[in-house]
């Protein structure tokens, strides 16, 4: 399956531009590299994807995630996850602990829209992790959800509690 093909099928009803390795500001991407920018309206919220190297990065919000379009099944999994970014079935999530100075970013995920009724569950991966949920329940944070469409972000306050975590 060609994998930049595969692409713009998915943005054909959608706004994008895409840029080659040989315009300015886009050497980074390397011989036959490949941006492609959705723009979504008025909103800052663009996804981008990145065909470089003989991969592909897609970012959205503060998460990304990559792919090695040599494997199908990643291909398949990467069109999945941009068609369900376009129509707002998943978002880009952030969780952030408070520090003295502002938020610190501790770990981003793409998620399902329903599953973002539980930070808990879609940073499961990090929460396990020694000392970071002690961290973010000593001092706080919040959860970032941003979707393509704007008007469905949303923060979710995380409320500092000090008490044993094991």
């Amino acid at each position: 399956m060609d994998a930049y093909e595969a692409v713009l099928d998915v943005l054909a009803d959608f706004d994008y531009s895409v840029h080659h390795n040989d315009e300015k500001g886009y050497e980074h991407l390397g011989d036959g590299g490949v941006s492609i920018t959705v723009r979504n309206g008025d909103s800052d919220d663009e996804i981008l994807i990145e065909f470089s190297d003989g991969k592909i990065a897609l970012f959205f919000g503060n998460d990304h995630d990559h792919f090695d379009p040599s494997y199908d099944d990643e291909v398949y999994w990467l069109v999945d996850l941009l068609d369900d970014l376009l129509h707002n079935r998943r978002c880009a999530a952030s969780l952030y602990y408070n520090t003295d100075d502002f938020p610190k970013l501790m770990a981003t995920s793409f998620c399902k829209k329903k599953e973002t009724s539980s930070y808990e569950k879609v940073f499961d991966y990090v929460l396990k992790l020694s000392g970071y949920k002690e961290k973010l329940m000593n001092n706080g944070g919040k959860v970032v959800y941003r979707f393509f469409d704007p008007s469905l972000n949303f923060e979710e306050k995380i409320e500092k509690k000090s008490q044993d975590f094991s």
